[in-house]
C-alpha cells in the first residue's frame, strides 16, 4: 500500500495502475479510476419556523448545496453566541426541533451534510442566528426586610435578582405598597392607598418616602416580563410614631359662663400614633371690669388621652380667655389650636 499526493482540481478524472518490477519482468494492475470530490456544503442558513422559552424549531433549508453529492447524512450544529461550545445532532427529516435552551438566549445554528466515503463532511453550512423567547419567572422574589424605619420612612431590601429568577434579559421590577387613610373628622371611615413603583432593575433595596406614621403598611414585590409575572407574598411594616397634627380649631366648642367655661374639643385628624395626653392652657387678655388686672397669668392643665372636654371653673366674669389644646404622643406634643372665650358678665 502506498500513499501519494495527486494535483488535480475538483471534477477532474484520470486512471492509475500499479507496476511491479521483478528480474524476469513486469507485472500490471488493472486501471483505478480516480475522481476528485468536494465535500457537500449548504448554500442557505437553516430558516426558523417557530421558537419557544427553551426551543427552536429549524428548516434545514438544504436544496441548494456547493459540492458533490449524493447527501447521505445531515447534522445540526449549534451554540450559544456567547459561549465556546458546540452540540451537533444527527436529523433525519428536514425540520428539526432543538431542545433544552436557555431563554431569551441567542443562538447560532448550522447545517452539516455528508457524502460517502472517508472525509466525505462538508464545511458547516452559513449559520441561522435565532433568539428564544422568554419563559415566564422562575418564582417570586424573597427576602423582603425593612432595613430602617422612620415615622414617614421604610428603607426595604430583598434577595438579589438573577437570570436564574428572571428568565430574560428585559424585565421590570415593580414595588407595590398600600395603607389605610382616615376620611373626614370623625375617624370611622378609611380610604386605602394604593401606588405601584418601577424599581431599577439592578438594584435590591428601596426607599419608600413620604409615608403616614404609625401606620400597616403593606408591601409585596412584583416580578414582570413579556411571558408573565410573579408576585411576593404580602409583607407588613408598621411606621413609628410621630408627633401629632394639630387639633382642628374649628373642633374646638365651649359653653361660657360667668365664672366658667365648658370646653369639648376633637382627636386630631392625624394623630400619628397613639395620644398619651392632652394639655390646655389658658390666660386672661382683656376685662370689662376694670379691676381685674391683665394680662393675667398663665395656667396650664394636662388631661387624659381619652378626655377631650374640660370644664374650666373659678374664672372672672365679663373677661376674655386666650385658649390653646395640643396633643401629645411618645414622639412629643403637636401644634396648639388657639381659641379666644369670654366669660359672660356676672
Amino acid at each position: 500500500m502506498a500513499t501519494f499526493q495527486v494535483e488535480a482540481q475538483r471534477g477532474e478524472q484520470d486512471h492509475y495502475r500499479c507496476v511491479t518490477l521483478s528480474p524476469r519482468g513486469a507485472a500490471v494492475s488493472n486501471f483505478g479510476e480516480l475522481i476528485v470530490r468536494v465535500p457537500p456544503t449548504p448554500i442557505a442558513p437553516p430558516q426558523l419556523l417557530r421558537a419557544g422559552p427553551t426551543y427552536l424549531i429549524i428548516q434545514l433549508n438544504t436544496n441548494s448545496i456547493v459540492g458533490d453529492g449524493p447527501v447521505i447524512r445531515r447534522e445540526i450544529q449549534y451554540r450559544a453566541s456567547q459561549s465556546t461550545w458546540k452540540e451537533t445532532h444527527v436529523v433525519g427529516s428536514l425540520t428539526y426541533k432543538v431542545w433544552h435552551l436557555e431563554p431569551d438566549t441567542e443562538y447560532y445554528i448550522s447545517v452539516l451534510l455528508t457524502r460517502p466515503g472517508e472525509g466525505g463532511t462538508g464545511a458547516p453550512g452559513p449559520p441561522l442566528v435565532s433568539r428564544t423567547k422568554c419563559a415566564e419567572p422562575m418564582r417570586a422574589l424573597r427576602g423582603l426586610t425593612a432595613t430602617e424605619i422612620q415615622p414617614r420612612l421604610l428603607a426595604l431590601q430583598w434577595e438579589p435578582l438573577g437570570y436564574n429568577l428572571t428568565r430574560c434579559h428585559t424585565y421590570t421590577l415593580y414595588l407595590c405598597y398600600r395603607y389605610s387613610m382616615p376620611t373626614g373628622t370623625s375617624g370611622g371611615n378609611n380610604a386605602t392607598v394604593r401606588e405601584c413603583l418601577s424599581v431599577d432593575r439592578n438594584t435590591s433595596h428601596f426607599t419608600l418616602r413620604d409615608l403616614p406614621p404609625f401606620r400597616a403598611v403593606h408591601i409585596r414585590l412584583v416580578l414582570a416580563n413579556p411571558e408573565g409575572k410573579k408576585e411576593s407574598r404580602e409583607v407588613t411594616f408598621q411606621t413609628e410614631e410621630d408627633i401629632p397634627g394639630g387639633i382642628a380649631p374649628e373642633s374646638l366648642t365651649f359653653t361660657p359662663l360667668d365664672d366658667m367655661i365648658f370646653l369639648k374639643w376633637e382627636e386630631p385628624v392625624e394623630p400619628n400614633g397613639l395620644i398619651t395626653q392632652y394639655e390646655i392652657s389658658y390666660q386672661s387678655t382683656e376685662s370689662s371690669d376694670p379691676g381685674i388686672n391683665v394680662p393675667g397669668p398663665r395656667r396650664t392643665v394636662s388631661k387624659l388621652r381619652n378626655e377631650t372636654y374640660h370644664m374650666f371653673s373659678g374664672l372672672h366674669p365679663g373677661t376674655t380667655y386666650l385658649v390653646s389644646v395640643r396633643a401629645r404622643t411618645a414622639k412629643g406634643f403637636g401644634q396648639t389650636a388657639l381659641t379666644e372665650i369670654t366669660t359672660n358678665i356676672s
